[in-house]
């Protein structure tokens, strides 16, 4: 993994992404299998929900970033108050059954969650991720992971998930059978 270029082999899949999912990352012939549920490149926000409006009041924007120098999705509503939900843009889940790694860009400057929404051999599971220093894990619906406290500095980071490695970590046999959707608490 390459700390200066993140997608060495220029395949368009960073070099920790490839890893995760057991390909080389500098063989630019061998690109994981992939499906993009939200790039914004096209302008729209299909497929988003404010997912909670209480308060009233969230927006989901689609705005060109300088920084990153492409669209982004923008939420913007009262912090972890307000939720949002990204499905397919009819409003029905993903129902992928076999791509199990995820992979999200996200720029905040305040506390957000990030839910992963999976159906498992034991039932309904959320993985969340906050900008915590700690893994909270659980044995329950809900297993926790901490990005780390840093990453509410403003600046953009990519984040890179292998989730059956994650629910295995938590709650041992238990096997993702697919992955819905994502929901996001925080503007």
């Amino acid at each position: 993994n390459n700390l200066v270029d993140m997608d060495s082999d220029n395949d368009g899949v960073q070099d920790n992404a490839e890893i995760v999912q057991g390909f080389d990352p500098g063989d630019n012939n061998a690109v994981p299998s992939q499906t993009i549920y939200e790039d914004a490149e096209d302008s729209t926000t299909d497929g988003w929900v404010v997912h909670d409006d209480d308060p009233a009041g969230a927006v989901i924007s689609n705005v060109y970033d300088a920084d990153r120098g492409s669209r982004v999705i923008e939420l913007s509503g009262l912090g972890l108050n307000n939720g949002y939900q990204l499905r397919e843009e009819n409003g029905y889940p993903w129902l992928d059954s076999s791509r199990f790694v995820i992979e999200w860009s996200m720029q905040y400057s305040e506390k957000f969650e990030v839910f992963i929404d999976v159906r498992t051999t034991a039932g309904h599971r959320y993985l969340y991720y906050t900008p915590d220093d700690y893994d909270g894990l659980g044995n329950g619906e809900n297993v926790h992971y901490g990005l780390g406290s840093d990453v509410k500095d403003g600046i953009w980071h990519t984040f890179v998930s292998d989730l059956q490695v994650d629910l295995e970590a938590a709650q041992p046999g238990v096997e993702i059978l697919e992955v819905n959707g994502i929901f996001i608490r925080g503007s």
